[in-house]
Protein backbone atom coordinates (compact mmCIF):
# COMPACT_ATOMS: atom_id res chain seq x y z
CA UNK A 1 0.00 0.00 0.00
CA UNK A 2 2.83 2.11 0.77
CA UNK A 3 4.28 1.63 -2.73
CA UNK A 4 1.39 2.20 -4.29
CA UNK A 5 1.25 6.01 -2.51
CA UNK A 6 4.55 6.64 -3.55
CA UNK A 7 3.24 5.56 -7.03
CA UNK A 8 0.18 7.92 -7.06
CA UNK A 9 1.90 10.90 -6.05
CA UNK A 10 4.79 10.64 -8.23
CA UNK A 11 2.29 10.53 -11.35
CA UNK A 12 0.09 12.97 -10.61
CA UNK A 13 3.69 15.18 -9.99
CA UNK A 14 4.63 14.37 -13.30
CA UNK A 15 1.37 15.23 -14.82
CA UNK A 16 0.86 18.54 -13.15
CA UNK A 17 4.13 19.28 -14.48
CA UNK A 18 3.18 18.23 -17.57
CA UNK A 19 0.48 20.46 -17.71
CA UNK A 20 2.50 23.23 -16.47
CA UNK A 21 4.70 22.81 -20.02
CA UNK A 22 1.50 22.27 -22.08
CA UNK A 23 -0.45 25.43 -20.55
CA UNK A 24 2.05 28.47 -18.82
CA UNK A 25 -0.28 29.71 -16.12
CA UNK A 26 -1.60 33.07 -16.79
CA UNK A 27 0.55 34.33 -13.97
CA UNK A 28 4.06 33.04 -14.75
CA UNK A 29 6.01 34.79 -12.41
CA UNK A 30 3.96 33.97 -9.59
CA UNK A 31 1.98 30.57 -10.33
CA UNK A 32 0.97 29.76 -6.93
CA UNK A 33 -0.38 33.16 -6.00
CA UNK A 34 -4.31 33.84 -6.09
CA UNK A 35 -6.59 36.24 -5.71
CA UNK A 36 -9.66 36.99 -3.82
CA UNK A 37 -11.92 39.48 -2.15
CA UNK A 38 -13.44 39.81 1.37
CA UNK A 39 -16.93 41.71 1.52
CA UNK A 40 -16.63 41.02 5.74
CA UNK A 41 -17.00 43.81 7.89
CA UNK A 42 -13.92 45.65 6.52
CA UNK A 43 -15.99 46.13 3.53
CA UNK A 44 -14.20 44.53 0.01
CA UNK A 45 -10.48 43.92 0.79
CA UNK A 46 -8.63 42.56 -1.81
CA UNK A 47 -6.56 39.51 -0.34
CA UNK A 48 -3.54 37.57 -1.99
CA UNK A 49 -2.65 34.25 -0.97
CA UNK A 50 0.71 32.61 -2.51
CA UNK A 51 0.01 28.81 -2.17
CA UNK A 52 3.46 27.33 -1.50
CA UNK A 53 3.99 29.01 2.26
CA UNK A 54 0.53 29.82 2.97
CA UNK A 55 1.16 33.44 3.65
CA UNK A 56 -1.78 35.45 2.85
CA UNK A 57 -1.40 39.31 2.48
CA UNK A 58 -3.46 42.27 1.72
CA UNK A 59 -3.43 44.33 -1.00
CA UNK A 60 -5.94 46.81 -0.35
CA UNK A 61 -8.47 48.04 2.20
CA UNK A 62 -10.98 50.29 1.53
CA UNK A 63 -11.66 53.57 3.78
CA UNK A 64 -15.00 55.22 4.38
CA UNK A 65 -14.98 56.95 1.13
CA UNK A 66 -12.68 54.99 -1.20
CA UNK A 67 -13.02 51.01 -2.44
CA UNK A 68 -11.84 49.16 -4.81
CA UNK A 69 -14.15 47.74 -8.02
CA UNK A 70 -12.27 45.46 -10.16
CA UNK A 71 -8.72 43.19 -10.35
CA UNK A 72 -6.78 41.25 -12.94
CA UNK A 73 -3.58 39.57 -11.94
CA UNK A 74 -0.39 38.87 -14.49
CA UNK A 75 3.13 37.93 -13.30
CA UNK A 76 4.25 39.74 -10.58
CA UNK A 77 1.43 42.72 -11.22
CA UNK A 78 -2.09 43.22 -9.66
CA UNK A 79 -3.79 45.90 -10.90
CA UNK A 80 -7.29 47.07 -9.72
CA UNK A 81 -9.49 49.99 -9.79
CA UNK A 82 -10.97 52.27 -7.37
CA UNK A 83 -13.61 54.84 -6.82
CA UNK A 84 -12.42 57.73 -4.46
CA UNK A 85 -15.39 59.62 -3.15
CA UNK A 86 -13.11 61.99 -0.44
CA UNK A 87 -14.10 65.38 -0.87
CA UNK A 88 -17.62 64.21 -1.99
CA UNK A 89 -18.60 64.54 -6.04
CA UNK A 90 -17.42 64.14 -8.46
CA UNK A 91 -16.02 60.80 -7.00
CA UNK A 92 -12.26 59.89 -8.78
CA UNK A 93 -11.90 56.82 -10.53
CA UNK A 94 -8.42 55.14 -10.87
CA UNK A 95 -5.97 52.47 -11.82
CA UNK A 96 -3.57 51.38 -9.24
CA UNK A 97 -0.64 48.45 -9.72
CA UNK A 98 0.58 46.23 -7.21
CA UNK A 99 4.13 44.57 -7.14
CA UNK A 100 4.00 41.28 -5.58
CA UNK A 101 7.69 41.53 -5.16
CA UNK A 102 8.22 44.71 -4.06
CA UNK A 103 4.78 45.71 -2.30
CA UNK A 104 4.78 48.76 -3.74
CA UNK A 105 1.29 50.02 -4.87
CA UNK A 106 1.77 52.81 -7.71
CA UNK A 107 -0.87 55.16 -9.32
CA UNK A 108 -1.35 54.12 -13.10
CA UNK A 109 -3.99 56.95 -13.64
CA UNK A 110 -7.42 58.46 -12.35
CA UNK A 111 -10.11 60.44 -13.32
CA UNK A 112 -12.53 62.93 -12.05
CA UNK A 113 -14.80 63.06 -15.25
CA UNK A 114 -14.87 59.71 -16.78
CA UNK A 115 -15.05 56.44 -14.98
CA UNK A 116 -12.64 54.00 -15.57
CA UNK A 117 -13.40 49.99 -15.48
CA UNK A 118 -12.76 46.92 -16.60
CA UNK A 119 -8.81 46.01 -16.16
CA UNK A 120 -6.94 43.46 -17.59
CA UNK A 121 -3.61 42.74 -17.88
CA UNK A 122 -0.76 41.34 -19.51
CA UNK A 123 3.35 41.53 -19.81
CA UNK A 124 3.66 44.93 -19.68
CA UNK A 125 -0.02 46.58 -21.27
CA UNK A 126 -2.45 47.58 -18.96
CA UNK A 127 -6.32 47.41 -20.47
CA UNK A 128 -9.15 49.00 -19.07
CA UNK A 129 -12.43 51.35 -20.57
CA UNK A 130 -12.93 54.94 -19.78
CA UNK A 131 -15.26 57.26 -20.58
CA UNK A 132 -19.20 58.51 -19.45
CA UNK A 133 -22.05 55.81 -19.52
CA UNK A 134 -23.05 55.14 -23.11
CA UNK A 135 -19.75 57.04 -24.67
CA UNK A 136 -16.88 54.79 -23.84
CA UNK A 137 -13.62 53.46 -25.33
CA UNK A 138 -11.23 51.24 -24.46
CA UNK A 139 -7.37 51.79 -24.19
CA UNK A 140 -4.33 50.15 -23.78
CA UNK A 141 -1.63 51.11 -21.37
CA UNK A 142 2.12 50.48 -21.57
CA UNK A 143 3.72 50.00 -17.93
CA UNK A 144 7.37 50.65 -19.62
CA UNK A 145 6.82 52.98 -21.58
CA UNK A 146 3.95 55.10 -19.76
CA UNK A 147 2.27 55.63 -23.27
CA UNK A 148 -1.68 54.85 -23.81
CA UNK A 149 -3.74 54.28 -26.68
CA UNK A 150 -6.99 54.58 -27.63
CA UNK A 151 -8.40 50.94 -29.93
CA UNK A 152 -11.80 52.05 -30.35
CA UNK A 153 -13.72 55.46 -31.81
CA UNK A 154 -17.80 53.95 -31.45
CA UNK A 155 -19.36 55.58 -28.53
CA UNK A 156 -21.10 52.79 -27.06
CA UNK A 157 -21.64 50.95 -23.78
CA UNK A 158 -18.06 48.52 -23.13
CA UNK A 159 -17.68 46.38 -20.60
CA UNK A 160 -15.00 43.74 -19.25
CA UNK A 161 -11.45 43.91 -20.82
CA UNK A 162 -9.34 41.10 -21.48
CA UNK A 163 -5.57 40.51 -23.16
CA UNK A 164 -3.44 38.42 -24.17
CA UNK A 165 -0.41 38.97 -26.01
CA UNK A 166 -1.09 41.52 -28.86
CA UNK A 167 -4.79 40.70 -28.67
CA UNK A 168 -7.59 42.51 -27.03
CA UNK A 169 -10.73 41.45 -26.16
CA UNK A 170 -14.26 43.09 -24.89
CA UNK A 171 -17.77 43.39 -24.44
CA UNK A 172 -19.29 46.31 -27.12
CA UNK A 173 -23.09 47.14 -26.72
CA UNK A 174 -22.56 49.49 -30.34
CA UNK A 175 -25.43 47.13 -31.37
CA UNK A 176 -28.01 47.08 -28.95
CA UNK A 177 -26.55 44.06 -26.82
CA UNK A 178 -23.19 42.60 -25.39
CA UNK A 179 -21.15 41.56 -28.35
CA UNK A 180 -17.47 40.27 -27.92
CA UNK A 181 -14.96 42.43 -30.12
CA UNK A 182 -11.26 41.59 -30.46
CA UNK A 183 -8.86 43.82 -31.78
CA UNK A 184 -4.68 43.05 -32.95
CA UNK A 185 -2.45 45.49 -31.30
CA UNK A 186 0.09 44.59 -34.10
CA UNK A 187 -2.03 44.85 -36.87
CA UNK A 188 -4.45 47.59 -36.00
CA UNK A 189 -7.35 45.17 -37.00
CA UNK A 190 -10.93 45.27 -34.85
CA UNK A 191 -12.85 41.97 -35.18
CA UNK A 192 -16.28 41.26 -34.20
CA UNK A 193 -16.52 38.03 -32.71
CA UNK A 194 -20.40 37.38 -32.24
CA UNK A 195 -23.06 39.25 -33.91
CA UNK A 196 -26.46 36.91 -32.21
CA UNK A 197 -29.35 38.82 -30.37
CA UNK A 198 -27.99 37.46 -26.89
CA UNK A 199 -25.31 39.04 -24.93
CA UNK A 200 -21.43 37.75 -24.47
CA UNK A 201 -19.80 38.95 -21.65
CA UNK A 202 -16.82 38.13 -19.18
CA UNK A 203 -14.62 36.78 -21.78
CA UNK A 204 -11.05 36.03 -21.15
CA UNK A 205 -8.56 34.67 -23.77
CA UNK A 206 -5.04 32.67 -23.83
CA UNK A 207 -3.88 32.03 -27.50
CA UNK A 208 -5.74 31.60 -30.03
CA UNK A 209 -9.57 30.72 -27.69
CA UNK A 210 -11.51 32.86 -26.36
CA UNK A 211 -13.68 31.72 -23.43
CA UNK A 212 -16.87 33.78 -22.30
CA UNK A 213 -20.68 33.86 -20.53
CA UNK A 214 -23.64 33.86 -23.16
CA UNK A 215 -26.82 34.64 -21.97
CA UNK A 216 -28.77 37.93 -20.39
CA UNK A 217 -26.60 40.40 -17.79
CA UNK A 218 -29.94 40.26 -15.66
CA UNK A 219 -29.53 39.18 -12.46
CA UNK A 220 -30.54 35.27 -12.44
CA UNK A 221 -31.27 34.68 -16.16
CA UNK A 222 -29.80 31.76 -17.49
CA UNK A 223 -26.55 31.89 -18.68
CA UNK A 224 -24.29 29.53 -20.37
CA UNK A 225 -20.45 29.20 -20.78
CA UNK A 226 -18.65 29.19 -24.48
CA UNK A 227 -15.39 28.52 -26.17
CA UNK A 228 -14.46 30.01 -29.48
CA UNK A 229 -11.47 29.26 -31.62
CA UNK A 230 -9.86 32.40 -33.89
CA UNK A 231 -7.99 29.55 -35.82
Amino acid sequence: LFLFCIFCILCSFFFFFFLMIRRPPRSTLFPYTTLFRSDGVEGNVIYMYWIPSGEERRVFSPTNNKFFNEYDLWGGSIIYTTTDCTGGSPCTDAIYRYDVATKDTSKILSSKSESIHSPGIWGDRVSYIAGVEGREQVFVYDLGTKLTRKITSVNSEKRWTALYDDKVVWSDKRNGNFDLYLYDLGTGEETQITTDDDDEYQADIYGDVIVFIRGSVRYNAPRDVYLYALD
